[in-house]
């Protein structure tokens, strides 16, 4: 049984284990697995980087490919398997392709030579997923080879097709109905499009499917410059190409729903007949039109109120071989209507369109390795929309990608114009087109919108309400209407964003003590949940749940802590030290560290409390930076443990006690670590705090596997294990198997202690502990070399060097890299 299904025609799409992914770390990672997955073997590494860097120097090409792995890894598990030294492949049997799938019903089409009816389903099964181009946004060599090899089998399914429906009984005839009018010349009313169409081709393919199912409804809603018009007509002429009716409309700069009718008689040819009432002309033309006809709507959302609904809905009842292709920021909400929304381009797309349009503009321009990420950075700026990218390309007839980027980090991507004098205003420049949506809004939603602006990286429902200052009804509200006009976009089930120029244009709105009175209520939010987390969910079952919330505000703790360090640093100190655990358990050692030691610096007279919390946090985090030297762990500890006895604070005093013995064990200080144990065992005991009792007899047992006395660690590692399950502490889980398994070596048995090893690897991946990843793979190489499997070793080595190279836990890399030394 197949465990996932990945989609390579139309882009790349991995289903499986109850999720879909469409976006991975890069385009390249995404591109080596379509590549495995189509290779159908394993490759070797330098086939790889031959593939995909073929140009980068070989130590960078290694770690390019070593970080596309590790990204994949976390998602594919066992399925992505090194089974020879040196290769990469998936698994057999574990992954199906829509590739695999189109050819398996070729295949079976030319098996059935005397079953037509059978060649006929699998023929059209077979043409049925390839729609759509093999992997649209990439050009790569390989790509174009193997798109090309499949147009010739598409071509031989299509001509198959054709002679096995010669074959197949014929239907029943059925007499047509007969027609009032005789057919005429085809009615054709639509702009000539002069560029070429880019970047929309899966929404272009959603209408098509719309056309085809006879629904009478489709509304193309989006942000002023998302490309609706063009995308709409793209639609159109291909609709009208195979021999449809297709009038256009223009709905732009009116105002008066009673121009409508008029409107649409002009458009159909009828504007000559004015003894005619405009509404009785447009309704007999349109029933006596042969067949259907495709009537597009442009920017309907000038005509939005209730009056222009009802004109549709009497239009459709009234002539039924009518359906209407509307575009408009937003939705009509009537009966029978579809929506399709437009987003941002993806970033690959975004590309394509900069390059094309630059192209249209300085035909020599061209994409290369050199301004290839330049020219990502500047998509990335301009938020894939569409016309911030049409406009950034003209400016590419002057400015090198590097200068059109430096313009655009120092003047945002607001200033942006076009001097084409076809284009209405609104698109003459993008802060025209946002202000458009933006009139349409009544005076409390503009000012929920501006109060959005002080987020950094999304936010949620419940963040925006106390932010902001509304009920949760009212936010939810008004969150729905930003939506409805796409000012803002989802970014997942839970968290909205603002697109990089609607944030720069609202931003634009704010007066500067507007600005400053949101970021001291966005700092307060902050502080506020990062002491509900230290409270109520450190230390339990929900914690890796709330790093991984606490981690989508990363930007957003980021930010408020830039604003309190400018204005209270006291308060910044006290966020930062507060925040341990999140910087801890998120592996964002680094980033926590200097952050409390710069402002611990700047605020040395601080309250007892919060000097203890950036103490403590200081030595915690540097244990985990620690290049060998434990001299500045226990420097902070030993501080933070004299200032807990010195002001009575039980709690602080422990946990010092704790830290300065790990810091001993895990440096061989053997003798030290007993001489604190034998002070701190009491105390846990005495505080009857669960989770410090099973820290502490996982540390007391790492000293006795030291000694090698294997049983009574075994039987503290038990005793701590059992506790972390019961309070469900999936970090003290991994953290008690990553001390087993070593001590399963320890003990001659590398099979359990391999088992034991992967089962701290599986849950630190499904729970986000990239700390106990890092440290988990360093063992499991350890282990794996003790078993002969030095190929896989590798693998492991090679993955917890990238692990701890993002969390800069020096240690771990210099572990890795003797390990493959040797």
């Amino acid at each position: 049984m197949f465990l996932w299904r990945l989609e390579l025609f139309g882009g790349i799409q991995l289903s499986g284990q109850g999720s879909t992914l469409t976006r991975f770390r890069t385009r390249k990672t995404a591109a080596l697995l379509a590549l495995l997955a189509l290779r159908g073997r394993p490759c070797s590494r330098e086939e790889l980087i031959e593939t995909f860097w073929p140009e980068a120097e070989p130590e960078a090409a290694a770690h390019s490919l070593r970080q596309a792995l590790s990204s994949l890894r976390p998602i594919l598990g066992e399925v992505l398997e090194a089974p020879q030294r040196g290769s990469v492949g998936l698994k057999p049997g574990a992954l199906l392709t829509d590739v695999e799938e189109f050819e398996t019903e070729l295949s079976r089409a030319r098996q059935a030579t005397a079953k037509p009816t059978e060649a006929h389903a699998a023929l059209r099964r077979a043409l049925a997923l390839q729609r759509n181009e093999l992997l649209p946004e990439l050009y790569d060599d390989w790509v174009i080879q193997e798109r090309e090899r499949l147009k010739v089998l598409y071509d031989e399914a299509k001509r198959l097709l054709a002679r096995w429906e010669s074959e197949l009984p014929a239907p029943p005839l059925r007499r047509p109905a007969p027609r009032s009018i005789p057919e005429g010349p085809l009615l054709r009313q639509l702009p000539l499009s002069l560029s070429s169409f880019v970047g929309r081709s899966q929404e272009c393919n959603f209408i098509q499917t719309w056309w085809e199912s006879g629904q009478p409804l489709l509304t193309i809603t989006g942000l002023g410059g998302s490309g609706k018009t063009r995308l709409a007509l793209r639609a159109a002429e291909e609709i009208a190409n195979r021999g449809t009716a297709a009038v256009f409309v223009s709905l732009a700069e009116r105002e008066d729903p009673a121009q409508l009718y008029e409107l649409l008689r002009q458009a159909l040819g009828e504007g000559d007949m004015p003894w005619k009432e405009a509404k009785e002309a447009v309704r007999d033309r349109l029933r006596a039109l042969p067949g259907r006809l495709l009537l597009v709507l442009d920017n309907l959302e000038q005509l939005m109120p209730q009056r222009v609904v009802e004109v549709l809905r009497e239009l459709l009842q009234q002539c039924p071989a009518v359906s209407l292709l509307v575009t408009s920021r937003i939705p009509l909400e009537m009966e029978g209507e579809q929506e399709l929304p437009l987003g941002s381009l993806p970033p690959d797309r975004s590309l394509a369109l900069l390059v094309e349009r630059a192209r249209a503009i300085s035909p020599g321009f061209a994409l290369t390795t050199q301004n290839e990420p330049i020219l990502r950075e500047v998509c990335l700026r301009l938020g894939g929309v569409p016309l911030a990218l049409e406009l950034a390309a003209a400016h590419l007839r002057v400015l090198t990608p590097r200068h059109l980027l430096e313009l655009l980090t120092e003047h945002g991507c607001l200033t942006l114009t076009s001097r084409r004098r076809d284009l209405p205003e609104r698109h003459r420049m993008l802060q025209s087109a946002l202000q458009w949506s933006l009139d349409l809004q009544d005076t409390q939603t503009r000012a929920f919108f501006l109060g959005l602006t002080v987020f950094r990286g999304g936010w949620t429902l419940e963040s925006a309400a106390r932010v902001v200052g509304v009920s949760l009804a009212s936010a939810s509200a008004f969150l729905g209407t930003l939506l409805r006009h796409a000012l803002i976009v989802r970014d997942s089930e839970e968290r909205f964003a603002f697109l990089v120029p609607v944030h720069e244009f609202a931003a634009g709105l704010l007066t500067e003590q507007e600005k400053r009175t949101q970021q001291e209520k966005h700092a307060d939010a902050l502080l506020e949940r990062a002491e509900e987390f230290r409270q109520r969910w450190s230390w339990t079952r929900d914690e890796a749940r709330w790093v991984g919330i606490l981690r989508n505000d990363l930007e957003n703790l980021r930010a408020a802590l830039r604003f309190l360090e400018e204005t209270a640093p006291e308060q910044a100190l006290r966020l930062a030290a507060t925040l341990m655990r999140f910087w801890y358990v998120g592996g964002l050692w680094r980033e926590g560290f200097s952050q409390i030691e710069r402002l611990l610096t700047v605020c040395p007279d601080a309250e007892p409390l919060v000097r203890l919390r950036a103490l403590n946090s200081l030595g915690n985090l540097a244990k985990c930076l620690d290049k060998g030297d434990s001299s500045q762990t226990t420097s902070y500890q030993q501080s933070c443990l004299e200032l807990a006895r010195s002001v009575g604070d039980q709690y602080y005093w422990t946990v010092s006690l704790h830290n300065l013995a790990l810091a001993a064990w895990d440096h061989g200080e053997l003798d030290r670590a007993e001489e604190l144990l034998a002070e701190l065992l009491p105390r846990r005991d005495a505080e009857k705090d669960r989770m410090g009792i099973a820290l502490t007899r996982t540390l007391q047992a790492g000293v006795y596997g030291a000694r090698e006395r294997f049983e009574e660690a075994d039987s503290l590692l038990r005793e701590a294990l059992g506790i972390f399950q019961a309070e469900g502490n999936h970090w003290g889980i991994v953290c008690a198997l990553n001390f087993y398994a070593p001590l399963e070596l320890a003990r001659g048995e590398p099979e359990r202690a391999l088992a034991k090893q992967d089962e701290a690897l599986a849950l630190a991946l499904v729970s986000e502990d990239e700390s106990g990843r890092a440290y988990g793979l360093a063992g499991r190489g350890d282990i794996l070399v003790a078993l002969g499997r030095r190929g896989e070793a590798q693998l492991a080595y090679e993955e917890g060097i990238e692990v701890a190279l993002r969390l800069g836990e020096q240690g771990v890399v210099q572990r890795c890299h003797r390990a493959l030394k040797q």
